[in-house]
C-alpha cells in the first residue's frame, strides 16, 4: 500500500523536525551556559597563553587562535564592527567552555594585541603569524582552531565556512564536523562546503597538526553583521565549535 502525503503533511513533518533541532540546540546552549557559570576561576586567571606543557599532559591541547588583534583590526563590517573584536569574543567563550569541561586549551591571544617583538627585525604581521604558528607547535598533541570573520564587496553573501589544512587528513574531519553542525543546528540554509586552504592562509598552510580556520560569517552582510555583534549569537558560534571539538577529540580516543 502506498503512503500518500499531502503538502500539508510534508510541511508539518518539516516543522516537527525544525522544532526538534531547535530544542536540541536550546538544550545544548543551556548546558553550556551552566558550564560557563560553574567555572571556578575568572577568565583573567585562566588565560595565560603560555601555560606550561606539564599542566596539559593528560590529552589533546586545543589551540584557539583569535585572528588579527592590536594594530591589525582585520575586516571592518558594514555596520562598523571590527573583525578582531568579534574573533576574540568567540575565542574567549570557546576557551571557557573547553576549560570548564577540563579540556586543555590555550589562547594565542587573550587581549587586543598583535604578537610581535619590537626588538626583532621583520614586519609585524609576519612576526605575528609566525608566533601563532609557534604556539601551536609548542605542545605535544594539539588541534588548532583559528577564528575569523568573512567580508566581500557584495552584501548578498553570508554563512559560516570552514577551511582546513592539507597537511593532516584529520583537519578535514574536524572542518566537516563544524560545517555540518552549523547547518544542522544554526544555519539550515547554509549549503557551503569545507575548503582546503591554499598558501594564502599562512597558519593552515604551515601547520603540522590538525588545523582549521572558521570564517564565522560575513560582516559585509547587514543581517549577519548585526547578529555577529551580539553576545547571544557569538555564544552560539562558540558552542557549535565546542561541540564539534568534543566529538572530534572523543572519536580520536576510541
Amino acid at each position: 500500500m502506498l503512503n500518500m502525503f499531502s503538502a500539508g503533511d510534508f510541511l508539518d513533518k518539516r516543522s516537527v523536525i525544525s522544532s526538534i533541532k531547535l530544542l536540541v540546540f536550546s538544550i545544548i546552549m543551556i548546558l553550556c551556559a551552566v558550564l560557563l557559570n560553574e567555572c571556578g576561576k575568572t577568565l583573567s586567571e585562566k588565560t595565560d597563553s603560555q601555560a606550561t606543557v606539564t599542566a596539559f599532559d593528560k590529552g589533546t591541547v586545543v589551540i584557539i587562535d583569535a585572528g588579527h588583534g592590536g594594530e591589525d583590526g582585520g575586516a571592518v563590517g558594514i555596520n562598523g564592527c571590527i573583525e578582531k573584536d568579534i574573533n576574540l569574543e568567540i575565542a574567549l567563550t570557546l576557551y571557557e567552555l573547553l576549560r570548564a569541561c577540563d579540556v586543555p586549551a590555550v589562547l594565542t591571544r587573550s587581549e587586543d594585541v598583535m604578537l610581535y617583538d619590537n626588538s626583532l627585525p621583520g614586519k609585524k604581521k609576519s612576526q605575528d603569524l609566525k608566533k601563532r604558528l609557534e604556539i601551536s607547535q609548542s605542545y605535544r598533541d594539539t588541534v588548532l582552531v583559528s577564528i575569523h570573520m568573512n567580508s566581500y564587496p557584495s552584501e548578498k553573501y553570508k554563512g559560516l565556512q570552514v577551511y582546513y589544512s592539507g597537511n593532516d587528513p584529520e583537519s578535514k574531519v574536524l572542518a566537516d564536523l563544524i560545517q555540518s553542525k552549523t547547518q544542522l543546528l544554526l544555519q539550515p540554509e547554509n549549503k557551503r562546503q569545507t575548503k582546503k586552504a591554499t598558501s594564502a592562509i599562512y597558519l593552515l598552510h604551515n601547520a603540522k597538526v590538525p588545523a582549521v580556520l572558521a570564517e564565522c560569517g560575513f560582516i559585509s552582510n547587514q543581517s549577519e553583521a548585526r547578529l555577529l555583534c551580539t553576545k547571544e549569537y557569538q555564544n552560539k558560534i562558540a558552542v557549535i565549535i565546542y561541540t564539534s571539538l568534543i566529538e572530534y577529540i572523543s572519536n580520536q580516543r576510541i
